[in-house]
């Protein structure tokens, strides 16, 4: 039966395709995340230094 072992070979590769999908897409979102972070560090510590400048 090689029609039903071609099938659920398709659905295993679309099941590890699914899950790599996910898992890339749950990096991404840690990874914006740790960005925002950064980035908003980075704007104070810049506020700061501008205030310092200011007021120097």
């Amino acid at each position: 039966n090689s029609h039903g072992s071609t099938i659920s070979y398709f659905g295993l590769v679309l099941l590890s395709a699914g899950l790599v999908l996910l898992a890339s897409s749950i990096v991404c979102w840690r990874v914006r995340l740790e960005r925002k972070k950064e980035r908003r560090r980075e704007s104070q510590t810049v506020l700061v230094a501008n205030q310092r400048s200011i007021f120097s």
